[in-house]
């Protein structure tokens, strides 16, 4: 009944001809519609429904013309196809739950309504619900892929562990916000978006110690996203050999975290073990920023970056009294980018002569 007359049962604001008739049209007509994977109340639970209900219809307020078509069913089907689409795309990924595609699929909406305009400009022939589909694909394939990084007994690897829906969605929020600042990350036909958040992913399910928190995980995706959209293929897709997988901020985390692992499982919470936590997390994220700069000697040599943390913690366990774990991250931040770049390791002496520099 509200699918055939919503002005009738909810007034002229929602007659067939305004965006937000249209938008109510098309959800009620995918609720009753059964397809081969049921409607999209099955794939969305009903108060998913609903979350996508409230997104369409401030999509619908904030950029009426979004929904501007040859004819009252075109309007409609604009928004149908979009979660009929979105709704088959999740049935391919059933590791993600009901609430977890609901809340997703009303982000991408909700930041492509943000930045349409942008969007138009850059594509004036895509339609937007295309961009919607664009932007959800590789985000879900990303989280789907996060979600695969398990050990023999099922359970998720590493900081991977912590994640719950809630921090799920986060990471997917993290993402959305930098493409919603960077439009051609959304209109691009590069998985970008994929990338980037299975690249964290890897990262975190390299914490095997769990030496950082799910909060401080998602402070440092935040700095990945932010410099890999301002880097594109840098990151997360420039690796070694062009045939490996392997993108170049996923070997560089993974090799910190594991000197920082190491070093732990040898000697637990005791005096000179420095690199965990707050300053393991400030460390991670100064070495993200340092791959917008020169990385040319860490792709021809990639032990350089275990051999450099494991130079700055022999030196501090050998002058506990100069270099505690400010001194760990003072030394980082002055000798990462040369590193990186020329291959040059600093040694003992001129890590603790740069404390006093």
């Amino acid at each position: 009944m509200l699918a055939e007359n919503t002005e009738t049962y909810l007034g002229k604001d929602f007659s067939d001809d305004t965006a937000l008739g249209a938008v109510t049209s098309a959800l009620f007509d995918e609720i009753k519609t059964t397809s081969q994977g049921g409607s999209i109340a099955d794939t969305f639970s009903k108060q998913g429904v609903i979350r996508l209900y409230q997104a369409g219809l401030g999509l619908a307020v904030k950029q009426p013309e979004l929904f501007a078509g040859s004819d009252e069913s075109t309007k409609s089907k604009l928004f149908a196809k979009l979660l009929s689409g979105a709704a088959e795309l999740f049935r391919k990924y059933p590791q993600l739950k009901e609430p977890v595609c609901a809340e997703l699929t009303a982000m991408v909406i909700e930041a492509v309504g943000e930045t349409a305009p942008a969007l138009m400009k850059l594509n004036p022939d895509n339609l937007w619900e295309n961009t919607v589909k664009n932007v959800l694909a590789p985000m879900t394939a990303g989280l789907a892929a996060a979600l695969e990084n398990k050990e023999e007994n099922d359970s998720l690897k590493g900081a991977l562990v912590f994640f719950k829906k809630t921090q799920l969605t986060e990471l997917g929020r993290i993402v959305l916000k930098q493409a919603a600042l960077t439009p051609g990350m959304m209109g691009s036909k590069v998985p970008e978006i994929e990338f980037i958040i299975s690249g964290i992913a890897e990262a975190m399910a390299a914490d095997d110690n769990l030496l950082l928190s799910a909060d401080q995980w998602l402070q440092i995706a935040g700095v990945a996203v932010q410099k890999a959209a301002a880097n594109p293929g840098r990151l997360f897709n420039l690796s070694k050999e062009d045939n490996e997988k392997s993108a170049l901020a996923v070997d560089l985390l993974s090799s910190i975290l594991r000197v920082a692992g190491e070093t732990w499982t040898s000697g637990g919470r005791v005096e000179g073990i420095l690199l965990f936590g707050e300053t393991l997390k400030l460390a991670l994220k100064e070495a993200l920023n340092a791959l917008a700069g020169n990385v040319d000697a860490v792709l021809k040599k990639p032990e350089l970056m275990e051999a450099f943390i494991n130079q700055v913690l022999a030196a501090a366990k050998a002058h506990p009294e100069k270099m505690g774990s400010q001194g760990v991250l003072t030394v980082f931040k002055a000798f990462i980018g040369t590193v990186l770049g020329k291959g040059d390791l600093p040694g003992q002496e001129k890590i603790i002569d740069s404390l006093s520099a």
